[in-house]
């Protein structure tokens, strides 16, 4: 087969995209809470050209301390058409160009470096964090694994310039560039460990990158840093969400967002890169694997993120066992129907990772719960609260633009932890005098008894509400406290 990667990888990007951005118009709305604050935040951006510094809305007012570089890029496309749509996902299809030149830079081989192309960008844990979600990681990872290629072909004063540049600049996106940090001081330890040299230029490059990295997140965590020391690394989540936001991976959720495929070549593929050739490119691609591994088990990453990271590393591994087994099937007897073969395990991807990978996109709120928040919208004054579940707190902050009571931006946030006992109890409670006491506390003139918040407290509807001199059912999800 003449392969012309050219226009093979032009074909795969258009697929990525369509794929993505059919997902993203399925539905006029976000994947995620937290989408919907960085709309606000794009939002006022583009309205004051300012950054997002204060917060009137979340935790019923409170100061944000967040990295906004991304912001300010996606608003600089507001000129386009459903350019929260479009634009993350034309940021995020890039990275299957990055796992394009990586994998060729490793195996040397077009083909299979275009199938890797295909297992990173169609990963259900990739979609799952960053279709139709405003994610800063549709920016963040491809500037990561771009960097990690660089540092691949370390060859020049322009090639350095390039990734100085970047290391300044993915701090000011996401504090994510920490693991980034991290991942390079492991590259530099596995080297020392298998005897390996490393460059003394590449090893300039790599500290002042950690360095460069880690001040620049000191800066814009100053405040937090002051507050939490390295506690801040918790994010100050409540200690009833940290075993669930740090929890263990289980296998079966580990595979379904890992993929077997990737899992399996993966391994075999980081097994012949270490132990047989010593690759330090391999050695770059397998610190990150074991960084991930490492600060699950420290409870210092979310699972998430870990397994979204775990998932691009082992399919960008992958391509080594992949260029082996195209190698194997072009020497054998069974050369003749290599194109065959080829396009069986074309095949095999897409029924194994691409399929699945519409199953890993959840859609946490409906039109019908939504119209039901625009009421409040449109008929509540402007200083209430509105008490939601904690994941759907910046959901209901954006379409009622009404306080709420908490949501998952922990950092510098007023009394999280007991702000979340007191939503668990308004959901819980038998008793309305407590409940009322919980609303009245926090000014809430509305309850907000969505699907989540029925699964998440496991009540479909509390007692106290059949009181109608106090409760009044506004709209099908949406209850107003009259007392």
């Amino acid at each position: 087969m003449k392969l012309k990667p050219n226009i093979f990888l032009v074909f795969i990007l258009v697929l990525i995209l369509s794929f993505r951005l059919y997902l993203a118009f399925s539905t006029p709305y976000f994947d995620s809470d937290q989408a919907y604050f960085n709309v606000r935040v794009i939002e006022e951006v583009i309205s004051t050209k300012t950054p997002f510094s204060f917060d009137q809305l979340s935790y019923g007012g409170r100061e944000i301390i967040s990295p906004q570089l991304f912001h300010y890029i996606i608003a600089l496309f507001h000129f386009i058409p459903n350019f929260m749509k479009i634009i993350p996902e034309i940021f995020i299809t890039s990275l299957a160009v990055i796992a394009y030149l990586i994998a060729k830079k490793i195996t040397k081989d077009p083909l299979a470096s275009m199938i890797t192309a295909v297992l990173v960008s169609f990963s259900p844990a990739l979609l799952s964090n960053t279709v139709n979600q405003v994610s800063v990681y549709a920016l963040a990872i491809p500037i990561i694994y771009l960097m990690l290629y660089l540092l691949m072909e370390l060859k020049n004063n322009y090639t350095i310039h390039i990734i100085v540049v970047l290391s300044f600049l993915l701090p000011m996106l996401h504090p994510i560039s920490f693991f980034f940090a991290f991942s390079l001081l492991f590259f530099m330890i596995l080297l020392i460990s298998e005897s390996v040299k490393i460059e003394k230029l590449a090893k300039e490059v790599i500290l002042f990158s950690f360095f460069l990295i880690a001040l620049i997140n000191f800066i814009i965590f100053k405040k937090a840093f002051l507050s939490y020391g390295l506690g801040t690394i918790w994010q100050n989540i409540p200690p009833q969400l940290l075993a669930e936001h740090f929890t263990s991976p289980s296998i079966l959720n580990s595979l379904y967002l890992i993929g077997i495929i990737p899992l399996i070549l993966g391994s075999l593929g980081i097994f012949y890169g270490l132990f047989r050739q010593k690759d330090k490119n391999i050695i770059l691609l397998t610190s990150p694997i074991l960084s991930i591994i490492l600060l699950l088990l420290l409870k210092m990453i979310d699972l998430p993120t870990g397994l979204l990271f775990l998932s691009i590393n082992l399919a960008l591994i992958s391509s080594i066992s992949i260029s082996k087994v195209i190698h194997f099937i072009s020497i054998t007897k069974a050369h003749k129907l290599k194109d065959l073969f080829i396009a069986g395990g074309i095949f095999l991807i897409i029924a194994i990772v691409v399929i699945p990978s519409f199953f890993s996109i959840s859609r946490p709120i409906t039109p019908f719960e939504i119209n039901n928040l625009e009421y409040i919208k449109q008929n509540s004054p402007e200083d209430i609260a509105v008490l939601a579940p904690l994941s759907q707190g910046n959901t209901v902050a954006y379409f009622t633009e009404r306080k709420n009571v908490a949501d998952s931006n922990f950092i510098l946030a007023k009394n999280p932890e007991q702000r979340l006992k007191d939503i668990k109890l308004a959901y819980t409670t038998i008793s309305e005098s407590k409940a009322l006491e919980i609303f009245h506390k926090y000014n809430v003139k509305y309850l907000f008894i969505s699907r989540e918040a029925q699964k998440t407290y496991g009540v479909k509807r509390p007692i106290y509400l059949e009181n109608e001199n106090c409760f009044k059912q506004a709209k099908s999800t949406v209850y107003e406290i009259k007392c």
